[in-house]
């Protein structure tokens, strides 16, 4: 069916989207060519192969401090908390949700966001 079918394309092009940020010199491409509003769509999917994918991807790109605020401005922390509290459900994307949010609150100004908005801990 098409439905299944779009699905699967979902979950192909979240996996290829999560492997090339896994990439750090195209890492400032995809963020300037608004890829960052992919990631918020994938963690926001019903789908919990796409959602791992999605925390995947917050998780390269928490490493980078000058994404960080753009990451938040673009609602992106928000939908990293909610994969963060997926729990049992979807235990892949929970831990690497958790990482991205520890990588995140390295960084001052995300520390404090993630504090005034979601509360600590997030655990």
């Amino acid at each position: 069916s098409s439905c299944s079918a779009d699905h699967r394309l979902q979950e192909v092009s979240s996996s290829a989207l999560s492997n090339m940020f896994a990439d750090t010199s195209v890492i400032d491409t995809i963020v300037r060519e608004e890829g960052l509003w992919s990631i918020i769509s994938m963690a926001n999917s019903p789908s919990p192969k796409i959602q791992r994918h999605a925390a995947r991807a917050f998780w390269h790109l928490a490493v980078h401090h000058e994404n960080k605020k753009l990451l938040y401005d673009l609602g992106g922390l928000s939908s990293l908390v909610k994969l963060a509290r997926n729990g049992e459900r979807n235990i892949q994307s929970t831990l690497l949700a958790e990482e991205a949010i520890s990588r995140l609150s390295e960084d001052a100004f995300m520390r404090g966001k993630i504090k005034e908005e979601h509360g600590e801990p997030l655990k």
